[in-house]
């Protein structure tokens, strides 16, 4: 099973750097996986088993039980009550006909679920209710995190950045889940004004070019009250990027740990 984490479909560069960049900076840049993207938003068929297809499950959709149960073991530490509301959360597999596996006590869901749940059982740890909270995430995917949060927290907005494809598949899967108060932002659009209290980010900033993640510090990490950032090889720069803001991170070894050298870097 392929265990590093990729991107989560942000490509991480803006118009204005087109000329002074390589044609591919993440891999979830290619053809193949924007069009995917784009087929499912287009085609029924495609949507409903987008998350089967091979163009997409190289990027997303990959993970197996080895990775689940730990995470099936943090969600139940953490916060016993997401379990005992587990067929709530078994939403996120209604739509796109993903890979499931069976567990314990739990059933049948996907890793890609326990995942999204694990993360938003650490957000209530850290940050307690996230209900009438502004969050940014930087690299939605399908929108699976969102959905997700959106089903214990009723949070005033939510605004994904991303890839154009990649996002208009993200509104028609959260659109069809009924999730509210969402914005959508392509990686290129700046965001100007306003603040946040939250911003989220798995496996998508770490992977930007420099001048992106520079661009994301200034325009929605420094003006985030809160954030909550994994992937690797960037927590030392970004400490950096966010001190003349008056931000102080914290770095934390990933758990359960999914590539050598994952961080989770916060701040509160």
């Amino acid at each position: 099973m392929q265990k590093f984490l990729f991107c989560l479909s942000t490509i991480c560069f803006s118009a204005q750097l087109l000329s002074a960049l390589p044609e591919y900076t993440s891999a979830a840049d290619t053809n193949e996986y924007r069009d995917v993207c784009k087929e499912a938003v287009r085609d029924e068929n495609a949507f409903a088993h987008f998350k089967r297809l091979h163009e997409y499950t190289r990027i997303l959709e990959h993970l197996g039980t080895d990775t689940g149960i730990p995470y099936l073991k943090i969600i139940k530490q953490q916060t016993p009550e997401f379990i005992a509301a587990i067929e709530r959360f078994k939403v996120n597999d209604r739509i796109g006909d993903p890979r499931t596996d069976v567990y314990p006590e739990i059933g049948t869901i996907s890793t890609t679920t326990l995942r999204y749940m694990k993360v938003a059982s650490d957000l209530k740890v850290l940050f307690q209710s996230l209900n009438g909270k502004s969050i940014v995430e930087i690299g939605g995917g399908y929108g699976g995190q969102c959905l997700i949060l959106s089903l214990v927290n009723r949070f005033k907005s939510y605004t994904i950045v991303d890839l154009p494809e990649p996002l208009e598949l993200t509104r028609k899967y959260l659109e069809r889940h009924h999730v509210s108060n969402v914005t959508y932002k392509t990686f290129d659009e700046a965001i100007t004004d306003g603040s946040f209290d939250l911003v989220i980010s798995n496996y998508a900033y770490s992977e930007c070019v420099p001048e992106m993640r520079k661009k994301y510090v200034e325009e929605i990490l420094s003006r985030s009250k809160r954030g909550y950032i994994t992937g690797n090889g960037f927590a030392e720069e970004l400490t950096e990027y966010l001190r003349p803001y008056g931000i102080l991170c914290e770095q934390f070894t990933e758990t359960p740990l999914t590539c050598p050298d994952n961080v989770l870097v916060l701040w509160r």
